[in-house]
């Protein structure tokens, strides 16, 4: 059985003919290769996209507020972007 994920991803694929190569399920080996401008997560993951981020030296758009599901995950956000000197940009709308 195809894993959900999978399925939007050859959805996508196939629609705007995008070769697999720009598609990654592990997000430290996506920045090795590129440094995208927005992450597209749940809020749970917002700290952990942060922290690996950071680690990078890459910025964060987190598009969806809140920015963290407690003070405990918020304070790690705040931890992980004072460490690399990163910016964390919430609620940024696209339009």
């Amino acid at each position: 059985m195809e894993a959900f994920g999978d399925a939007v991803q050859r959805k996508f694929a196939e629609r705007y003919k995008l070769p697999d190569s720009l598609f990654f399920t592990d997000l430290a080996a996506m920045l090795e290769r590129g440094k995208p401008v927005a992450a597209f997560t749940n809020t749970y993951d917002h700290l952990m996209v942060t922290q690996v981020c950071s680690a990078h030296g890459i910025g964060v758009i987190a598009m969806e507020k809140p920015l963290a599901v407690s003070m405990e995950h918020a304070r790690g956000i705040q931890a992980a972007a004072s460490r690399s000197q990163m910016q964390v940009i919430v609620n940024y709308i696209p339009t």
